[in-house]
C-alpha cells in the first residue's frame, strides 16, 4: 500500500480556498494579480494555466501527476512476498518518481520495521539509484520470531522543476515465522569428530575426544525444516556402557537436533536411531503411516593406550649408502596396537632420534603421527656419521635383530651402524625401541680366493664354485641393491650365483656372502691331457644403487690345454 503526502497538496487547498472566498469559477480570467500568482504555483487543474498530465482535468483537456513512492518486498529468488522466515531474507525495494513519472535519484530513503523484536532491517537508509530504486534485507530479530509486522519507508526530496519539498512515505505488511507443515522424513547432517572415532572413557592422545556429536535435521513434505519438533534417540547393536548426553532433544529453528554420545570403557562400533515422537514419546507417523527415523552412520569407539608388546619398527634397507653418498634415503616404520589388540587409535605421536644421518618427518620435523597403526619417516644418509663404536643404554638388541628388546642394558653397536630410536608414551612413560641402519660406504672390499685352479689335485674341465664375501670401509655390509657384474673375460667366464645384495632379515649384517661359478676355456679351449698351462681370467665389478664402481676384483682360472 503507498501513501502520498506533498507539500504542494498544501498549496493546492490554499489556493482552492482563496478562489471560493473570492467568488471566482477559474484563475484564468481573474484580474487578482495574487490569485493568478498562487494558481501558477501550484498548477490547480482549476487553473487555466496547468500543465500537468494527471490528477485532474485542466482547461485543455490535460492531466496532472503526482510523486510516488512505490514499496514491494520479494524473496531471495525476486518473487513478491510476505513471509519472512529463518530459511531466507526478503528484500524491500522502493521506487520513486517525480511527477512527471520520471525516476528520482539521489533521495534519501529511511526505512524502519514497526516492530523490531521481530525482525530487523539493514540498511536503516539507501540512496535512489539512477532507476529511482533503493534496497534494504529484512532478517528475523530472534530465531523463534514468530507474529507479523509492518515495514515502513519515507523520503523528503526537492522537485528539480518547482524547487518544492516533497514527502513522500510507504509501508508493506509481511508475516513473521514459519507456516510449518508436519515432518515428514529425517537427514543425516554431520557426525563430530570427522573420522566417527572417540576414545574410551579415561584415554587420551592425539587431541582424541570421548564424545561424539551426531546431527539430523527434521523435514516436511518439502524438504523444509520442521522446529520445535521432539526426537528420542537410541542405540543400534551397543553394550550397556555406551551413554546419552539426554535421549531426547527437541529441533531448532533450522530443524536441528543433535545426540551427544558419551564413550563407555568397551573398543566397539555404534549407530544412533533417531525417532520423531510426541510428547509422550509416542513415534510420529508419516503420511503413509510409518514411523519417521533414520539411522546415523558406525562411530567407532577405540583405546589409546599402547600394549608394550605390540610395537614394531622396520626399516625398508638396513644398509644405506650414506657414508659417501649425501641425500639417499629409507623409510623407518612403527606399527603400533593397542591393549585389545587393535591398531593403536589414529593421530598417535611418535618421536626419534638417530646417531648417524638426520630423520624427515612430518613438516620436516623428527616425528610422525599414525595413521591405521602406523606412521613412517625417512631417514636420510648424510653426516653426522655414526661413531665407530658406541654403548647405547635404551635397549638391548640380540644380534642381528634389530627389532628384538632384551631388556634394559647396554648393546655395542658396530663402527658405522646408526642406531634409530622411536619414542612413544606408554601411560604416562616414555616406551623407546631401537632399530640398526648401517651407513654403508660405496667401495667394497673383497675376501676370499679368486685364483681358481683346475690342475690340481687332477686336472679338470668342469666348472668350480667360489665363495666369497664383500664389505664396506667399516666391515659393514655394502649398500642394499649393489650389483656385481662381470668384464674383461679372457680365457674364463664366470657367473654370480646371487648376484644382488638384498636386505638382510632382522638388520644389518658384517659384510655379505657370495658365490661365484668359474669355468675356464675360451679362445684356448681347457683339455685335461694337455701338456700346457694357460691362466684365464675376468673382472668382477659391483656397483651401488647410487652408481659407484669399486675397484674391478680379477679372478682367475689356472687350467691345462693342448
Amino acid at each position: 500500500m503507498t501513501i502520498v503526502k506533498t507539500t504542494t497538496t498544501q498549496k493546492i487547498k490554499t489556493c482552492a480556498l482563496f478562489l471560493v472566498a473570492l467568488g471566482l469559477s477559474a484563475c484564468g480570467g481573474g484580474s487578482g494579480s495574487g490569485v493568478t500568482s498562487l494558481c501558477s504555483q501550484t498548477n490547480l487543474s482549476a487553473c487555466g494555466g496547468g500543465t500537468g498530465t494527471g490528477g485532474g482535468t485542466t482547461g485543455g483537456g490535460q492531466t496532472t501527476a503526482t510523486p510516488k513512492m512505490t514499496l514491494t518486498l520479494v524473496d531471495q529468488a525476486g518473487n513478491a512476498a510476505n513471509l519472512l522466515t529463518s530459511s531466507g531474507t526478503l528484500t524491500a525495494r522502493v521506487k520513486v518518481t517525480n511527477a512527471a513519472g520520471q525516476p528520482v535519484s539521489g533521495a534519501v530513503i529511511l526505512f524502519s520495521i514497526a516492530n523490531s523484536s521481530l525482525a530487523i532491517i539493514n540498511p536503516a537508509s539507501n540512496l535512489s539509484d539512477a532507476n529511482g530504486m533503493a534496497l534494504a534485507t529484512v532478517t528475523l530479530a530472534a530465531p523463534d520470531a514468530v507474529g507479523a509486522t509492518t515495514i515502513l519507508a519515507s523520503t523528503t526530496y526537492t522537485d528539480s522543476s518547482s524547487a518544492a519539498a516533497v514527502t513522500l512515505s510507504g509501508s508493506a505488511n509481511f508475516q513473521v515465522g514459519n507456516v510449518q507443515n508436519p515432518p515428514q522424513s529425517i537427514l543425516l547432517v554431520s557426525i563430530s569428530p570427522a573420522d566417527k572415532s572417540i576414545l574410551l572413557q579415561g584415554n587420551t592422545g592425539g587431541g582424541r575426544v570421548q564424545t561424539a556429536q551426531v546431527t539430523f535435521k527434521i523435514t516436511d513434505l518439502n524438504g523444509l525444516a520442521v522446529a520445535n519438533q521432539k526426537v528420542k534417540f537410541a542405540f543400534q547393536q551397543a553394550p550397556v556402557d555406551l551413554t546419552f548426553a539426554s535421549d531426547t532433544a527437541v529441533s531448532g529453528q533450522d530443524g536441528n537436533v543433535t545426540a551427544i554420545v558419551n564413550s563407555g570403557n568397551t573398543v566397539t562400533v555404534v549407530t544412533v536411531i533417531v525417532t520423531v515422537v510426541d510428547q509422550n514419546n509416542n513415534p510420529v507417523l508419516n503420511r503413509n503411516g510409518l514411523p519417521i527415523t533414520a539411522v546415523s552412520d558406525q562411530i567407532t569407539v577405540t583405546n589409546t593406550v599402547l600394549n608394550p608388546d605390540g610395537i614394531s619398527i622396520a626399516a625398508k634397507v638396513y644398509a644405506l649408502e650414506g657414508r659417501d653418498v649425501v641425500g639417499l634415503t629409507t623409510s623407518i616404520t612403527v606399527a603400533l596396537t593397542d591393549l585389545q589388540g587393535g591398531a593403536i587409535t589414529d593421530g598417535t605421536a611418535v618421536s626419534f632420534t638417530t646417531n648417524g644421518g638426520a630423520i624427515i618427518g612430518d613438516s620436516n620435523s623428527a616425528k610422525c603421527s599414525t595413521r591405521n597403526g602406523a606412521c613412517s619417516v625417512l631417514l636420510s644418509g648424510q653426516n653426522p656419521q655414526p661413531p665407530e663404536s658406541i654403548l647405547h643404554a635404551d635397549a638391548t638388541v640380540e644380534p642381528k635383530t634389530a627389532t628384538s628388546i632384551v631388556g634394559p642394558t647396554d648393546i655395542d653397536v658396530p663402527r658405522g651402524v646408526a642406531v634409530i630410536v622411536a619414542s612413544m608414551q606408554l601411560n604416562g612413560s616414555i616406551k623407546k625401541k631401537p632399530i640398526l641402519v648401517a651407513m654403508s660406504g660405496s667401495f667394497a672390499s673383497y675376501f676370499g680366493n679368486f685364483n681358481v685352479d683346475f690342475t690340481t689335485p687332477q686336472p679338470s674341465c668342469d666348472t668350480k664354485t667360489i665363495t666369497f664375501s664383500i664389505a664396506d670401509v667399516n666391515g659393514n655390509m655394502m649398500p642394499v641393491g649393489s650389483t656385481f657384474s662381470i668384464t674383461g673375460a679372457l680365457n674364463a667366464s664366470g657367473v654370480i650365483v646371487n648376484p644382488v645384495v638384498k636386505n638382510p632379515f632382522g638388520g644389518p649384517t658384517r659384510g655379505t656372502t657370495h658365490q661365484l661359478q668359474v669355468t675356464p676355456g675360451g679362445q684356448i679351449p681347457c683339455n685335461v691331457a694337455g701338456t700346457r698351462t694357460v691362466i684365464g681370467s675376468f673382472n668382477l665389478i659391483l656397483t651401488t644403487p647410487f652408481g659407484a664402481e669399486s675397484l674391478p676384483q680379477i679372478v682367475t682360472a689356472t687350467y691345462r690345454a693342448n
